[in-house]
């Protein structure tokens, strides 16, 4: 029992029980936290005291021993209720990301992570509390809200997007910033789950009026908000198709949740509602369009099917793509099938950012200089255990790998993006666009 339990280790299998349950326990015993070259270490003798379940009515006690022996383990525990088991998988969970956190950005990264959970819920109330109060006051369900340098209606009975665009005035900073860089006036993108219009507001204002967005939104609901923000802004480049895509033509159920920006066509856990729409190939969407340079996807967890009813259009125009990665409601198993299903098209990646930064906190988010936007490849991204082991999402600019036919694209030189000030980068971006100014 006098030995150290190598948490770093042990993280190679941190999903069976009896690791689960070690983690929590050495939690709950408030166990030594040393950190040096091998890793992070827990005494063994805080691992192996009895720690207290969660405070439950059904839930019983919960003991672990545990023991090293060149590798292998044994563990003995009495069972636990199944709310205090949950539980317990949660708060191990917790610790093993914190590692993860330390070992990879070290105590900097560790601190921005654990703030961001913290202030998550309260930024969120915040959020929403000032939406309520602004629709009250207006006495309507669509408030106008100041983004970057346009206005867009938001909805008052969304507790999404809605309420962060109200609020902050930018919606993903980062993801907002590599846009900035990768579009240019004259340009065609693609916006695929357009949702009310953030990103393709955006597009338009980047392209300018010679470059045409084409905005793909399959909600009723968003498409009618959609469409009133194009109109509000007086643009003339942006096209707006109310439908899905997907892999073959026909309908599918579309499931609706609280937040506007959850939709799905895949029945993720929480929806509120469904309705049935119709579901085009994005290649027959395109076909004899002269220019693609940009698809960017946001469509919770479908972008994985969607790919094989686009390939013709990759072939054709080798466009960018901007893609969220939704591990954390498909799996890692089929991002990662996805990132192999890219690399055999000829696709590299660009630059990734972490979904899980990319929020707004104040002015800015909360991450380590110089980490806010990553360049991994695609070999890199399909083996992060921040993807593989805890399922977190990523949103990824594909760009066609040098000599892979086309033309040659890819973003532009960027400055580094500076977590604390990174509304004033990219607004500044904006004002210096020799595009349309709505």
């Amino acid at each position: 029992m006098g030995a150290a339990v190598r948490l770093a280790d042990l993280s190679e299998e941190t999903d069976t029980e009896g690791r689960t349950l070690l983690f929590l326990s050495a939690a709950m015993a408030s166990g030594v936290v040393a950190a040096g070259q091998q890793g992070v270490c827990l005494s063994a003798m805080a691992a192996t005291l009895a720690g207290r379940a969660i405070s439950s009515l059904d839930c019983a006690l919960t003991f672990v021993f545990y023991r090293d022996v060149r590798g292998r383990s044994a563990q003995w525990a009495l069972p636990a209720s199944k709310a205090g088991y949950a539980m317990t998988q949660r708060v191990a969970r917790f610790i093993g990301r914190g590692i993860l956190w330390y070992r990879q950005e070290g105590m900097g990264g560790l601190l921005y992570a654990v703030a961001r959970k913290m202030l998550w819920r309260p930024r969120d109330f915040r959020r929403r509390a000032r939406l309520r109060r602004a629709a009250e006051r207006a006495g309507q369900a669509l408030v106008p809200a100041k983004v970057l340098t346009f206005e867009m209606f938001v909805s008052a009975q969304d507790t999404g997007v809605s309420a962060e665009l109200f609020s902050d005035g930018m919606h993903e900073p980062a993801c907002t910033y590599v846009m900035c860089h990768a579009l240019s006036p004259g340009m065609t993108v693609v916006d695929v789950g357009s949702n009310l219009g953030y990103y393709a507001l955006l597009e338009a204002y980047l392209v300018g009026e010679q470059g045409r967005v084409v905005a793909i939104e399959p909600s009723p609901n968003n498409a009618a908000i959609l469409r009133k923000n194009v109109e509000h802004n007086q643009l003339t480049n942006v096209e707006v198709h109310e439908l899905a895509v997907g892999e073959t033509e026909g309908t599918s159920t579309l499931y609706l949740f609280e937040q506007s920006n959850w939709l799905s066509l895949l029945p993720h856990k929480g929806f509120t509602g469904q309705v049935e729409v119709p579901v085009r190939r994005l290649d027959d969407v395109l076909a004899g369009e002269p220019r693609v340079d940009m698809v960017r996807m946001d469509i919770e967890g479908y972008e994985c099917r969607v790919i094989d009813g686009m390939r013709r259009t990759l072939a054709q125009h080798r466009p960018l793509l901007m893609v969220e990665l939704h591990a954390s409601l498909v799996g890692p198993e089929e991002v990662v099938g996805f990132l192999r299903t890219m690399q055999t098209l000829g696709y590299t990646v660009g630059c990734a950012v972490l979904r899980a930064r990319d929020e707004v906190f104040g002015r800015g988010i909360l991450a380590p200089r110089g980490r806010a936007i990553e360049t991994p490849s695609i070999d890199d991204l399909a083996t992060d255990e921040r993807l593989i082991r805890y399922g977190e999402n990523f949103s990824v600019l594909f760009q066609p790998a040098e000599g892979s036919g086309g033309p040659s694209r890819g973003l532009r030189p960027m400055e580094e993006l500076v977590p604390s000030s990174c509304r004033g980068q990219v607004l500044s971006l904006l004002n210096g666009t020799p595009a349309i100014r709505p």
